[in-house]
């Protein structure tokens, strides 16, 4: 079946995956295509995402609709570099080798030429000629300790699995046990004696080495390396077409990571009937390779048979794809009437044709462009918007002058009739320029259109009418720059800002605690929110400590009402815990990962929300683990909530989830739970009654806020109606004392009489409780 991950994620959210694409042969489909994975198998791509890469393919953008994000493209209908018959002819030349004894080719381009999209062309020219394409992406297993014994394990199962050749693929998975058994020493053999690769590690760790290789190869009586590889070499052999293997985003590893790759290519290239295919950075990789006392370039070039530069992005195809996908982006967002805009030349092409020089830099800059868009609509100039946001993406020195000398830039400073303070402010703006020379035409331009102020510095003309430009809504205005700086960007770009932070340390669960406890709690929600625009760079190591630290910040959210567009902040954190848990591929690893993340997240309330995430809870959970697995995780944690309530002097933070939780964990059913009777607990239970909720009437911009308490579940919890206000009435005191309100609206719902026919467990003015939220 095709899968339906792009609509459902662009409805619901990116919690939409493709675990109903798998077909009945056991491959995953997207798009109509079967799209193989070597690294984790179907099982990874069913819980992360559909794409022929292990990437999640849900785009969170404005209604499920924006630019496309920095990714590849999913089918040659989104070839707009007309690269599909260059990549046909590179296959049927692939192909026609002689693969008798392995090759190795390489696609090589910087960052941001394409790469990975030209992979998808190669994979589906593969896949036209019938011949099996795998995807081996490093990057996943980055860290891991033996990536070559990896790299033959998942590539045999894969061949075991879709060519059905139980023979080669068990040969390649027994070789690649026999390398995981030798140890650490054995990813280095075919360089293992090239003396400056060796002598980065010394003498006392080479004789380690040999001495844990020696022990190795005494408990492998019955085999050996050659003898492994010799039986591998004879199944190849027997292979009728040729196994293709892609091995993407090399340059994203570490230096130590490049040349461990390397070394498997050499190790294996001349495996019969393989076909290797890297793509990388070919100057980045290079630059890794000769850090490590290695000559790089020669080294690749030992290796590689042959090499494929990507042709450089035309600047004329560039510019009218970036043209075409702007007024796509605009017509989004509803912009009408912006193309009679006479300033909109001036941004294309004085600000946006010059800066952006590849596919990246457009994709960095729509993305930009689409969050400013809704926040300035209505209040600036959309054709400034445009070009404000193209400074501050490829200019950012220059975006932060124009803050500094907000004053100048809209000639707002007072009149001093002083020809020296006229002389003094003409000699900043030409600082100002000369301190970008490399761009000064087009600085000076800039100025000239988007701040007219500025033309008595530099052309001694008039500037023009600032009640114009603030009908017009122009930058040129002072109280509309300050709009656009301070009330809306302002704001969220220190969002942006904080996420990236955050990002760049988010393996790092001690930096990054120490980034969160920096910020505010009012604005923590909106922070780590601001992270999940940033879920295509989550990688596998981040997921241990970036669930710890952000899971321990969930009880410091403030709490705040409730609306039709206002979600509990624990709903925006869990959004990006999801994306993170994602990154781990399978159930399998999730589940080897939580009894750390579990342990080192103290809080009840914060597990709670974990356990309910991974599971299967209607309107909760994502099914990230087996659903007994996520059985017993709640049944432990219903324990020791019940044995805190029962023996704790102090109580934790709670909600009334929590107690609603417990009752439905705990061994033994709902019949089984009791709430402790104890002065601590009844505070805490009718504290974490109150709710709000806040609407706003059609003939009114007046938010009302509404408040009451979740009675029926009182009533659930505590068995019956007299029974609660038995409790109430016994801590009615301390708990006026800490909060009149809740106290008031308790009182008042149990005054009212129960529903006419309703059993004494039901309340006439109760509100039932959105477990989701």
């Amino acid at each position: 079946m095709v899968c339906p991950g792009f609509s459902a994620a662009a409805l619901g959210g990116a919690e939409a995956h493709c675990r109903e694409s798998r077909s009945n042969d056991g491959s995953v489909r997207c798009d109509g295509r079967t799209a193989r994975f070597v690294a984790g198998g179907w099982s990874q791509a069913a819980e992360i995402g559909c794409g022929g890469d292990g990437r999640v393919r849900a785009r969170e953008n404005l209604e499920g609709h924006g630019p496309k994000l920095d990714q590849p493209i999913d089918s040659a209908t989104e070839d707009f570099l007309d690269r599909r018959g260059f990549a046909e002819h590179f296959v049927s030349s692939l192909l026609s080798h002689d693969h008798s004894q392995g090759l190795v080719f390489a696609v090589t381009g910087p960052w941001g030429a394409g790469k990975t999209s030209f992979l998808k062309l190669v994979q589906s020219a593969i896949e036209d000629r019938q011949n099996d394409y795998f995807l081996f992406n490093p990057w996943l297993f980055t860290g891991a300790e033996n990536l070559i014994s990896i790299f033959f394990q998942e590539v045999g199962r894969q061949v075991r699995y879709f060519r059905h050749s139980t023979k080669a693929g068990s040969s390649l998975i027994s070789f690649g046990n026999f390398l995981m058994s030798m140890g650490r020493v054995v990813p280095t053999f075919g360089t293992a004696w090239d003396l400056p690769a060796w002598a980065t590690f010394g003498i006392p760790t080479i004789l380690a080495a040999t001495v844990k290789l020696w022990g190795r190869i005494r408990g492998h009586r019955h085999s050996s390396l050659s003898e492994q590889k010799n039986r591998l070499e004879m199944q190849l052999k027997k292979l009728q077409k040729p196994l293709i293997i892609a091995i993407d985003d090399v340059d994203r590893l570490s230096n130590a990571e490049i040349a461990e790759i390397f070394r498997l290519v050499r190790l294996v290239g001349n495996l019969p009937n393989v076909v290797y295919l890297l793509a990388f950075d070919r100057l980045r990789v290079e630059q890794a390779l000769t850090d490590l006392n290695f000559d790089g370039r020669r080294y690749v070039e030992k290796i590689v048979l042959a090499t494929v530069d990507l042709p450089e992005i035309s600047r004329d195809t560039l510019q009218e794809q970036t043209r075409q996908e702007l007024e796509a982006l605009l017509k989004i967002h509803g912009v009408v009437g912006v193309v009679n805009d006479g300033l909109l030349p001036h941004s294309f092409h004085d600000i946006l044709k010059p800066q952006i020089k590849n596919l990246r830099d457009m994709r960095r800059y729509l993305s930009a462009l689409h969050f400013a868009l809704p926040v300035t609509r209505g209040k600036v100039a959309v054709a400034d918007v445009i070009a404000l946001e193209g400074i501050r993406a490829f200019l950012p020195d220059l975006f932060a002058e124009i803050r500094t000398h907000a004053g100048l830039l809209t000639g707002s400073l007072t009149p001093t009739g002083s020809s020296e303070e006229e002389s003094r402010r003409k000699q900043q703006i030409a600082d100002l320029v000369n301190k970008h020379k490399d761009h000064k035409v087009m600085i000076e331009s800039f100025l000239r259109v988007f701040f007219p102020a500025c033309r008595q510095y530099l052309d001694n003309t008039l500037a023009g009418d600032p009640k114009t430009w603030f009908r017009q809504r122009r930058v040129a205005h002072p109280q509309i720059l300050k709009y656009y700086l301070e009330k809306v960007t302002g704001e969220q770009l220190q969002h942006l800002e904080a996420a990236e932070s955050m990002l760049a340390v988010l393996a790092d669960e001690e930096e990054l605690s120490g980034l969160l406890n920096l910020i505010p709690d009012e604005d923590l929600e909106d922070r780590i929110g601001a992270l999940e625009l940033f879920s295509e760079d989550f990688t596998i190591d981040q997921i241990r400590p970036g669930v710890v630290a952000l899971a321990n910040c969930l009880e410091r959210l403030p709490d705040r009402p409730l609306g039709m567009f206002r979600f509990a902040p624990t709903i925006t954190v869990g959004r990006v815990l999801l994306r993170l848990f994602w990154k781990a591929g399978s159930s399998e690893s999730v589940e080897t990962m939580l009894p750390e993340i579990l342990a080192r997240v103290p809080s009840l309330f914060a597990r709670r929300h974990i356990i309910q995430l991974v599971g299967h809870m209607e309107g909760a959970g994502h099914g990230l683990v087996r659903e007994e697995y996520a059985e017993q995780l709640q049944s432990d944690w219903a324990g020791e909530f019940l044995y805190v309530l029962n023996e704790a002097e102090e109580l934790p933070k709670m909600d009334l989830e929590d107690f609603l939780d417990a009752r439905k964990w705990i061994p033994g059913g709902p019949q089984s739970f009791k709430v402790p009777d104890r002065e601590t607990v009844n505070v805490a239970l009718f504290l974490s009654s109150r709710g709000h909720t806040v609407a706003q009437p059609l003939d009114s911009y007046t938010e009302v806020r509404t408040p009451y308490t979740y009675f029926k579940e009182l009533v659930l919890l505590l068995g019956t109606r007299s029974e609660v206000e038995r409790r109430f009435r016994s801590v009615r005191g301390q708990l006026t004392q800490m909060d009149t309100e809740i106290a008031q609206l308790i009182e008042n719902a149990l005054r009212r009489p129960a529903n006419s026919g309703a059993s004494e467990d039901t309340a006439d003015d109760s509100e039932p409780l959105d477990e989701a939220t």
